[in-house]
């Protein structure tokens, strides 16, 4: 076969239309002939529909010890967005590719690609193996079900080499043009710092957690905090503690796009009537985990899928998704199979409980327990928000949890296929407690200071400063605008729709208030990390190598 360039091969690939709705079938059958001229056979499984399909392709002989070189075939869409060329015709220009998933990561494929004929010529000891996947930016849908076939068909690999861009790099501008104080008073954020540090003291001392091409250890990371934590308290203003951080701390700056900004959302805890009996007023049940319900944590078998998982049941002695919300609602399975924790009023109080996480259930008696997480059935989260704005329900700039229960409420006749449409589904666990809902690191969550991330992308516990505009409204809880905001924030939690580099959820905690300012958030921002600069934390950790 002939050669083809690196750009020839990216033109290709960007030329196939691969957003994550769409089938990605006619790249994968492109990859397939190119690597069948250099005699290269492909494996490639679609998926349960037929609509697209993974590749796994090995150049080298098939014994153990290989380097897996692997990328996602799918992209984000490009409806909405100011494209001033064709985004699926690439485009170059200054020296420079454009065109969707130039970067992201059809550059990285068409690298592998170009390579290919070199990889041939060499007589490897170890094998290359090619993996292109499927739905990564709807949730690394694809991933399990590829994993899985690898660890049946490919001999255990020693390395993968995962060409997806950094969502981080290191800011060298003076910290003044980007930090501008805190809106808050500082109260809250050094009680989520201290909560913070509880995890980090509880977790191995040395596991490590990447910030850009760094990575730090947990003590390395809560010395850090702690460090942050004594400027905070000698700083006399907001001035004097930005100064005191460009001396001894590093910025990093996610670069979740080519604007280097970040969507913010909110999330808040609700309030809900209910009771612990079932009446002819309080008939929706809330499950506890279910006695079938397994997680498989995909990092023991490879430490490169580290917070990945697989939940799954078992059915016939094989491991199959658990149900889904449609089957879960319709078919009545959990009543024999989970407890019923309470009793609610309407599916749509349980649905928002669920996209919420955690809950305040107000019984009859005026008593108050607590609803929280407690795990859920694996499925991806789909918006419903979303659909009906593409549906024509709703326009995009109304939608709020407000508005959706508004629809709902007036629209009896579509709230089951509108609710089905989010598969996943949600377990709860009940409590007494007063504090504050916990999120993925167990500690409490403080308003308005606690964020929720994409875990994978991004390190758990992170110290970071957000910028971006926030609802206003007034004491009667009329919506007056947008106002800006500027603040610490401590990253302790992960959500279902918080996916990749580019999303941040902001907790605002509970009451009418927190309801109306988290179901009407949706903003565009910066996201800053802050960590201690390697050779000030050697000077307090002696074991803390300066690079």
């Amino acid at each position: 076969m002939t050669q083809l360039t690196y750009e020839e091969i990216l033109g290709s690939l960007i030329g196939f239309d691969t957003v994550s709705a769409h089938s990605n079938k006619a790249l994968i059958d492109f990859v397939q002939n190119y690597l069948a001229g250099f005699d290269i056979s492909c494996n490639i499984a679609p998926n349960d529909k037929g609509t697209k399909a993974d590749l796994i392709a090995t150049i080298g002989p098939m014994v153990e010890g290989g380097i897996v070189l692997s990328g996602h075939t799918d992209v984000v869409p490009v409806e909405g967005q100011d494209w001033h060329s064709d985004p699926f015709e690439m485009l170059k220009k200054d020296n420079k590719l454009y065109g969707r998933g130039a970067c992201d990561m059809k550059g990285f494929i068409a690298v592998v690609l170009s390579l290919v004929p070199e990889f041939t010529t060499r007589d490897l000891k170890v094998p290359l193996h090619l993996v292109f996947s499927y739905d990564e930016e709807v949730g690394c849908l694809g991933a399990p079900a590829l994993i899985a076939r690898m660890c049946k068909d490919v001999p255990p690999p020693q390395a993968a080499i995962i060409g997806e861009p950094t969502s981080m790099k290191l800011v060298n501008r003076p910290y003044t043009e980007m930090l501008t104080g805190d809106d808050l008073p500082l109260s809250g954020l050094q009680r989520s710092i201290e909560q913070t540090l509880t995890y980090f003291d509880k977790i191995p001392q040395s596991r490590l957690f990447k910030y850009g091409n760094l990575k730090y250890s947990a003590s390395e990371i809560s010395t850090s905090m702690r460090l942050f934590l004594s400027l905070l308290e000698k700083s006399k203003n907001d001035k004097d503690l930005i100064i005191e951080l460009q001396k001894s701390f590093l910025i990093f700056e996610s670069v979740a796009n080519k604007d280097e900004q970040v969507m913010l959302t909110g999330y808040y805890e609700p309030l809900f009537k209910g009771s612990l009996q079932k009446s002819s007023r309080y008939k929706v049940p809330v499950y506890g985990l279910p006695r079938d319900h397994h997680i498989l944590h995909l990092e023991t078998f490879r430490k490169s899928l580290k917070y990945r998982t697989i939940i799954y049941r078992i059915k016939n002695g094989k491991l199959i998704p658990y149900h889904s919300r449609k089957e879960i609602m319709e078919q009545n399975i959990l009543s024999e199979k989970a407890k019923t924790l309470a009793w609610m009023q309407d599916p749509v109080d349980l649905f928002i409980l669920q996209v919420q996480g955690s809950g305040i259930l107000v019984l009859p008696s005026g008593r108050r327990v607590k609803l929280s997480y407690a795990g859920s059935n694996g499925l991806p989260y789909s918006s419903i928000g979303k659909l009906l704005v593409e549906k024509n329900k709703l326009l995009l700039e109304e939608v709020s949890m407000e508005t959706i229960r508004e629809y709902l409420n007036t629209h009896p006749e579509e709230l089951k296929q509108i609710l089905y449409h989010n598969k996943s589904y949600v377990f709860f666990n009940l409590s007494e407690t007063n504090e504050n809902p916990r999120g993925s690191l167990n500690v409490p969550l403080t308003p308005h200071r606690s964020i929720a991330l994409d875990v994978t992308v991004f390190p758990k516990g992170s110290l970071g400063y957000l910028i971006s505009d926030i609802p206003d409204f007034d004491e009667q809880l009329e919506y007056k605008g947008q106002k800006p905001f500027a603040r610490f924030i401590v990253s302790q939690d992960t959500g279902g729709a918080i996916k990749g580099p580019g999303r941040v959820d902001l907790f605002w905690g509970n009451g009418p208030l927190a309801e109306k300012s988290a179901g009407t958030m949706r903003s565009f921002g910066k996201l800053y990390f802050i960590i201690a600069k390697k050779e000030v934390l050697s000077k307090i950790i002696p074991s803390s190598p300066a690079d």
